[in-house]
């Protein structure tokens, strides 16, 4: 992707917007998603992998791969040049602010196209997927503008985040789900105390406990150089 033409990483984006939703019409989707405790019913047979790979699973390649390629685009237009940079920031900026209208005027004002437009996460909806690159464009820039632009100090929490965020997304299943897991396997119902531990504000204060305990881990990491994370392996594999 790193030596593709933005030209055509825009249009593989474009091509996957439009086809992910007429992918999932055809392939019936919602067979998939009627599974009791977690929601979805894996098909461990071979072609029912790949669909669940490339259209019907929890992150499938259509659509979700829409969101690193605009992040190499995104990349491109920011930091190749830094005068063009901070034009194409304008630029971009007013791109997510009409993502984020564009998406909820479709919602509200029907849908010509056909297209899965309801505000749900599985599947990710056109009307979800324009929210959603909305808002990233939107926060990014803005930290863009203070902390590249302004070159205001950038606070070592907030760099660590960023540098391990892809790790930190797969260590917070083994702390919340697999717990859950192993203690409902214990007792012969590995879904016992899937979605069913704990009140919604008590795991929200848990989620908060957990990322202040990053800090001293991110600390202690950074001094070896990130190594053996998620984006370190990514790195050697790239």
């Amino acid at each position: 992707v790193r030596r593709l033409p933005s030209s055509v990483i825009l249009l593989l984006m474009l091509v996957i917007v439009v086809l992910a939703p007429f992918l999932r019409s055809h392939l019936d989707y919602f067979s998939f998603w009627r599974n009791a405790n977690f929601e979805y019913a894996a098909r461990w047979d071979g072609v029912h992998d790949l669909i669940g790979f490339f259209v019907t699973g929890y992150f499938p390649i259509f659509p979700w791969l829409f969101f690193p390629l605009s992040g190499f685009l995104v990349a491109r237009c920011l930091f190749t040049d830094e005068a063009r940079g901070r034009v194409w920031a304008t630029r971009l900026f007013a791109l997510g602010v009409l993502s984020l209208v564009v998406g909820p005027v479709l919602q509200a004002f029907g849908n010509p196209w056909g297209w899965n437009l309801r505000g749900s996460f599985y599947p990710l909806s056109s009307f979800r997927l324009l929210a959603s690159i909305g808002l990233c464009l939107v926060v990014y820039l803005c930290f863009y503008r203070v902390f590249d632009v302004r070159q205001s100090v950038l606070p070592q929490y907030f760099d660590s985040m960023s540098r391990s965020s892809l790790t930190l997304y797969l260590v917070h299943h083994f702390v919340i789900l697999w717990p859950l897991w192993i203690a409902g396997a214990l007792e012969e119902d590995v879904a016992k105390y899937f979605q069913k531990s704990m009140e919604p504000y008590q795991a929200l204060l848990l989620g908060f406990v957990f990322l202040l305990a990053w800090i001293p881990i991110s600390k202690a990491w950074r001094s070896r150089g990130y190594k053996y994370g998620a984006e370190w392996l990514l790195k050697k594999l790239t």
